[in-house]
C-alpha cells in the first residue's frame, strides 16, 4: 500500500512538472525570449545574367568547387590551399581586367586542353578526359560569374584590351614617390579603334566589399555604372538602388547617405584616375616615339628595340603594338617594385629559354641564338627602364637558411636561381 502511494506521488509530481513546463511561465523559464538580430545594413544578391553560353552556371559551380577550388579557391581568387606551392600562382578568376580580355572559346580551350593549349602554364591540367563539352561549358559559364562583366551600357561590338600605364615622374613626385599603377581597359570596336574604356573599382560599405563595372565613352565620360552583384541596403526598396546606379550615381540614395557618399566617391575618383591614366598613356606614346627617333647608342637598347619593343613597348611599359594580339599582357619593366623581386639570372633564363620554360606565357619566345654578352646587355637595359630603378636586392636575402620555395615543376619560386637544399649564395 505504501509503495502504491509513493507511486501515485511520483506520478503526480511528474504531472505537475509537466504542467509547469507547458504553462506560459514555464515556457519563458525554459526558453528565454531572444531579440531578433537586425538585418545587415548592406548585402549583395546574385545578378541573373542571360548570355549565349550553352553551359549551366549552377552545374559549373558544383564542378568548380570539387575540381578547381583546390588551386583557384572557392571564390576563384587564386588562393586555394594548393596555391602556395605553385608557381606561377593559379589564375585569379575574379580579376575582371584579365578575364574580360579572354573569349569564351579561349576559356573553353584552356579547360579542355590545359594551359599549354592556350600558351599558358603547364601546371593547369587538361580536363577533356574527365569532362564532356557541356560540362566544360558549364565551368566557363560559372567562371564568368566570378569577375565583374562589361556592363550592358558599354559600347556595342566592344572587345576589352588591357592597358596599364605608369604615371610620369612629375606625377610620381606629387603622389609621394613609388610606382602608381592605373589599370585602364580599352573597349575596341570592330575596326580596332577605341570605342570606350572600362574600369573595375571596388568599395567597402558597412563591411561589404562591392565591385563595380564602370564604362566610359571615348571622351572619358561615364556612360554606364553597374555592380557585379546587386547591392541591397536595409530600409530602401531594391529598385531605388538599381535606379541610382542606372543614373550613374548622380541622384540621391534616400535613407543611405553614408553608402551613397562612399559609392559616389569611388565613381568620381575613377573618372579622375581614368583621365590621368589617359594623359599618362599619351605621354608614354610621345616618349616612345622620341626613343624610336633617337635610340640610345648601346647594345642593350639596340637589341631591345629590335626584339622586345613590339610587345613590351619602346619604353618597356608593356604598351607595344603587339599587345592587342592576345589576352596576355607583357611584363611591365617600368614597375620597379615588381622588377626588384626578379634576379638578373632569372631574367637571363627567361630571355634565353622563353616563358614556357618558367610556366609563364607562351607568347614570350626563347632567344636561344643570342650570345651571353647580348643577353647581359639586354638585362642591363631592362633594368634601366624601371621607375624607380630597383636596388637589385636578391629576393632570397630576406629568407633564412636554405631555400625550400620550389614548385611542383622543380623551379625556384623565389627567383634566386639556386637549387633546393643549397644555401642562398647572397645570404650574409
Amino acid at each position: 500500500m505504501k509503495a502504491r502511494t509513493g507511486g501515485v506521488l511520483v506520478v503526480g509530481a511528474v504531472l505537475v512538472a509537466a504542467a509547469v513546463a507547458l504553462s506560459p511561465w514555464g515556457r519563458r523559464a525554459a526558453e528565454p525570449v531572444r531579440e531578433a538580430r537586425p538585418p545587415a545594413v548592406v548585402w549583395l544578391e546574385e545578378r541573373v545574367r542571360h548570355g549565349v553560353l550553352p553551359g549551366d552556371p549552377d552545374a559549373g559551380r558544383a564542378l568548380y568547387q570539387v575540381h578547381c577550388a583546390t588551386c583557384h579557391g572557392t571564390g576563384g581568387a587564386g588562393d586555394g590551399p594548393a596555391a602556395a606551392s605553385l608557381w606561377p600562382r593559379p589564375r585569379d578568376h575574379s580579376d575582371a581586367s584579365y578575364m574580360n580580355a579572354r573569349s569564351d572559346e579561349n576559356l573553353f580551350e584552356a579547360i579542355r586542353g590545359g594551359g599549354p593549349e592556350v600558351g599558358r602554364s603547364k601546371l593547369m591540367p587538361r580536363w577533356d578526359d574527365r569532362f564532356d563539352a557541356l560540362q566544360i561549358w558549364a565551368l566557363v559559364a560559372y567562371v564568368r560569374t566570378l569577375a565583374p562583366p562589361v556592363p550592358s551600357g558599354a559600347p556595342p561590338h566592344a572587345k576589352v584590351v588591357d592597358r596599364e600605364t605608369i604615371l610620369s615622374d612629375e606625377r610620381l613626385a606629387r603622389a609621394g614617390g613609388g610606382v602608381r599603377r592605373v589599370a585602364v581597359h580599352g573597349l575596341q570596336d570592330e575596326k580596332g579603334g577605341i570605342a570606350g574604356y572600362m574600369m573595375y573599382p571596388s568599395a567597402e560599405v558597412a563591411g561589404v566589399r562591392i565591385g563595380m563595372s564602370l564604362a566610359f565613352g571615348p571622351d572619358a565620360r561615364l556612360v554606364s555604372a553597374e555592380t557585379h552583384k546587386r547591392v541591397r541596403v536595409r530600409g530602401i526598396e531594391p529598385e531605388a538602388v538599381d535606379r541610382w546606379f542606372e543614373n550613374l550615381g548622380r541622384g540621391v540614395l534616400e535613407g543611405a547617405p553614408e553608402a551613397e557618399r562612399i559609392l559616389r566617391s569611388v565613381i568620381e575618383a575613377s573618372e579622375t584616375r581614368l583621365r590621368e591614366s589617359l594623359a599618362g598613356y599619351e605621354e608614354n606614346v610621345i616618349e616612345a616615339e622620341a626613343v624610336l627617333r633617337n635610340p640610345p647608342k648601346n647594345a642593350g637598347s639596340t637589341l631591345f628595340l629590335a626584339n622586345c619593343a613590339r610587345c613590351h613597348g619602346a619604353t618597356g611599359r608593356g604598351l607595344g603594338p603587339g599587345i592587342v594580339e592576345g589576352p596576355f599582357r607583357p611584363r611591365n619593366f617600368a614597375d620597379g617594385d615588381r622588377m626588384n623581386t626578379l634576379s638578373d639570372e632569372y631574367l637571363r633564363e627567361v630571355i634565353a629559354r622563353g616563358g614556357l620554360h618558367w610556366n609563364l606565357s607562351g607568347s614570350m619566345p626563347a632567344f636561344e641564338t643570342l650570345s651571353r654578352e647580348d643577353v647581359d646587355a639586354l638585362v642591363e637595359h631592362i633594368r634601366s627602364l624601371s621607375v624607380p630603378r630597383p636596388d637589385r636586392a636578391c629576393p632570397c636575402s630576406v629568407r633564412i637558411g636554405v631555400c625550400a620555395m620550389v614548385d611542383v615543376a622543380g623551379q625556384c619560386r623565389c627567383r634566386g636561381m639556386h637549387l633546393t637544399g643549397e644555401k642562398c649564395p647572397h645570404e650574409k
